[in-house]
């Protein structure tokens, strides 16, 4: 029998040691790691080496440039290299895949793999692996795929527990947010977190507001796209200029402080080592991660419902929700408080079996994180009704005005907008030319009839919803070429009086909103049976905040008060009664009546007691009777629901 031919391994050798980043993975520089690597080789008889660098986890991909290729190509290109030397086993890969991979391509191509930390040789001097030394090899792989999972489970926990913390929530930067680095240290690195954008947050909650209560008022709900071209008309953020973005932002959780996110990243079995039946993408740990809070939680929540019932019309057993994108503007929006938590009402609209059952409620009564014990809803049309009573009990006395410098500004601002648009308008003229550049390019290089057809179909498709969208920009600047127009006609005098307009606001839910919202500051429902309402009424001061100011030149009769409070008696429907009451007297919230006081004595006053004829006025508190009349706004939705 012959004998075996011993292996001349040579003394040349591949080093594979340690590295902070794959960029260093063919540096000639030397490393303590390396170096110690070095004298052994050395007092094996090496001479010549070859360094190649790993990181943490060793080899993770078999067709990376930086991966295990790297050893394979330097192999072919230098055949009297036989052996590569490494401290340990995961220097090679964390991976026992990976690592029996790398065995079976050393025992076929007879390379010597040399462990110093172990003193493990793979073969022998033939050149051969025996089933023990494949047995040791197997065993440390399984250990160090074992120490992996073991880093990858403890790394994933405290993830977990930085992002809760705010820190580490990795990917694109969010729109509304700035990542920044602080200089505390975790796991002696510095990590990363969220701050605020103060101009993105602003915009953020804008295109919220909008799409729940309309834009400027004069709209009820405005769609995504609407939004999107309000945002180019105003020259706000670019991220913005998009329908996409726009809407990702209105489903985007995190800008409630907190989310829990669970995505999808690429399976390195398929991708990597191109195992063809395993899935392309598998799902990422769920993580919670805490934001900086830019909306509220109530609000998120109410725009996600708006969403959810515009995108579908939704009929529950026998009510139908009304579809509130044909409707103006909820009249009492951002003015009515809850009592309970201090949050604003919304509306609620909702026709059952012929009957309006239009309300308001808190947004917080059916919170799953933060819960309100209010659970009243007062009727809509109740509600509007008996403010618009008490508004324009005053308003023919009032003169609105408009400061001269803000009318300026809105000019301004008109103007700005309408150039953003034509600016927007004319790039549809390059979106043009794009396609037709493509649609030729397309019909040069067709091979076939069938493929001409649909490169025709596919262009003017894309004509037609250019064009459809550019019939929408222009709408928009006609629009607001129009109201340009009217503000220049009136910029010098816009003291209107508002009693030669009464009959037409009350047919108009625009025009009540603003005079409303002109003269109210807040509502603030202080108790509601079935009988009785008692609202306390905020106003502006004459000359508060707003652009527009109280003028009380023309000395009404009754001056309206920084405070009053209104009283609704609903006993009988038909003949709903209201009270105004303001003096020297207060709601006491724990007995549900007045304290009156009258010189130097004070007496409880039930709200029944006001509405009574044998109710005896004071000098000190003023009582009036006001009228009330259904308003008929919500009569339409009946037709239309």
């Amino acid at each position: 029998m012959d004998k075996k031919k011993k292996i001349d391994y040579g003394k040349t050798a591949i080093l594979i040691s340690r590295i902070s980043t794959p960029e260093q993975c063919l540096s000639q520089n030397l490393m303590p790691q390396l170096n110690d690597l070095k004298e052994w080789a050395k007092e094996l008889g090496f001479k010549n080496f070859y360094p190649i660098g790993t990181t943490e986890s060793g080899f993770l991909k078999e067709d990376d440039k930086q991966g295990w290729n790297l050893v394979t190509d330097y192999l072919e290109k230098n055949p009297s290299c036989k052996v590569i030397i490494c401290t340990e086993i995961s220097r090679l890969s964390r991976l026992e895949p990976i690592l029996l991979l790398i065995r079976d391509y050393l025992c076929e191509h007879q390379i010597q793999l040399l462990i110093k930390d172990i003193g493990f040789s793979l073969l022998d001097e033939y050149g051969n692996a025996d089933q023990g030394k494949k047995l040791i090899f197997s065993l440390y792989a399984s250990l160090a795929s074992s120490e992996m999972a073991t880093k990858k489970e403890r790394f994933k926990r405290a993830l977990k527990d930085y992002r809760k913390l705010g820190y580490s929530i990795g990917g694109k930067e969010l729109f509304g947010y700035t990542r920044v680095y602080d200089n505390k240290l975790i796991a002696n690195k510095k990590k990363a977190r969220y701050i605020e954008n103060p101009i993105e947050a602003d915009e953020i909650r804008k295109i919220y507001n909008w799409y729940a209560y309309g834009i400027d008022n004069d709209e009820r709900y405005p769609s995504v796209f609407r939004i999107t071209r309000e945002c180019i008309a105003r020259g706000m953020s670019k991220y913005l200029h998009s329908k996409r973005n726009v809407n990702k932002c209105l489903k985007e959780e995190a800008y409630t402080g907190y989310k829990k996110t669970k995505n999808k990243k690429k399976n390195p079995e398929y991708w990597n080592y191109k195992q063809l039946d395993k899935p392309k993408y598998i799902e990422c740990d769920e993580y919670e991660c805490t934001y900086p809070t830019i909306i509220e939680k109530p609000l998120f929540d109410y725009v996600k419902e708006l969403m959810k019932k515009r995108n579908s019309h939704n009929i529950i057993d026998s009510d139908k929700y009304v579809d509130k994108s044909s409707k103006h503007t909820t009249i009492l929006a951002k003015l009515i408080l809850c009592p309970e938590c201090g949050k604003y009402l919304v509306g609620q609209y909702r026709i059952s079996k012929g009957l309006i059952k239009h309300s308001y409620r808190c947004a917080y009564s059916r919170g799953t994180v933060h819960v309100c014990s209010n659970k009243t809803a007062p009727s809509m049309v109740l509600m509007d009704s008996a403010i618009w009573a008490y508004v324009k009990s005053s308003i023919k006395f009032i003169v609105s005005k408009k400061n001269i410098h803000s009318t300026l500004q809105r000019i301004e601002d008109l103007q700005l907008s309408i150039d953003r648009l034509k600016e927007k308008n004319r790039q549809y003229d390059n979106e043009i030319d794009t396609a037709s550049t493509i649609f030729s390019n397309k019909m040069r290089y067709a091979n076939n009839e069938e493929y001409k057809e649909k490169a025709k179909k596919e262009y003017k498709q894309k004509l037609r919803n250019i064009e459809r969208e550019r019939l929408t920009f222009i709408k928009d600047i006609r629009q607001k070429e129009k109201q340009l127009h009217e503000l220049e006609k009136h910029n010098t005098s816009m003291s209107v009086y508002l009693d030669k307009d009464i009959t037409n606001i009350e047919n108009n839910k625009l025009e009540m909103y603003n005079y409303i919202h002109l003269i109210i500051k807040s509502i603030t429902p202080l108790f509601n049976d079935r009988q009785y309402t008692c609202l306390l009424i905020e106003t502006f001061k004459e000359e508060g905040n707003k652009d527009f100011f109280l003028d009380f030149n023309h000395s009404p009769k009754k001056k309206l008060s920084d405070t009053d409070y209104l009283l609704i008696n609903k006993k009988d429907s038909n003949r709903i009664k209201l009270k105004t009451i303001s003096g020297k007297i207060q709601w006491d919230s724990a007995s549900k009546s007045f304290i009156q006081c009258n010189e130097d004595t004070s007496y409880k006053v039930n709200i029944g007691d006001l509405f009574s004829t044998e109710y005896k006025k004071s000098s000190f508190v003023s009582v009036e009777d006001l009228d009330y009349k259904r308003l008929r706004f919500y009569d339409e939705d009946i037709v239309s629901g």
